[in-house]
């Protein structure tokens, strides 16, 4: 498990020898504001911070949802910002 930390758990997993990033995401509006502290698009734009840095290391990534990821509005959004905004250009 790893977490949107910058390349904190990137280095952790590349000494412990791990092969796949599971990120870890927040996956609702009321975890995200309350316990992060975050706007939606600061926490899209650190997530896609994450993946760039992942993608560089040649990491296959699968995401996690903390509990609350049933706001599907929220996490439609999550998905269209994190790939629009990570995804290298053509």
């Amino acid at each position: 498990m790893t977490f949107v930390d910058g390349d904190t758990s990137i280095k952790w997993m590349q000494k412990a020898g791990a092969k796949v990033m599971n990120l870890l995401t927040k996956g609702s509006l009321n975890h995200l504001t309350h316990q992060l502290k975050k706007t939606p698009k600061q926490h899209f734009a650190e997530i896609a911070s994450v993946l760039k840095l992942a993608t560089k290391k040649a990491l296959p990534v699968m995401f996690t949802w903390k509990t609350g990821a049933t706001e599907c509005v929220f996490r439609r959004s999550m998905f269209f910002n994190i790939s629009t905004s990570w995804l290298p250009s053509p």
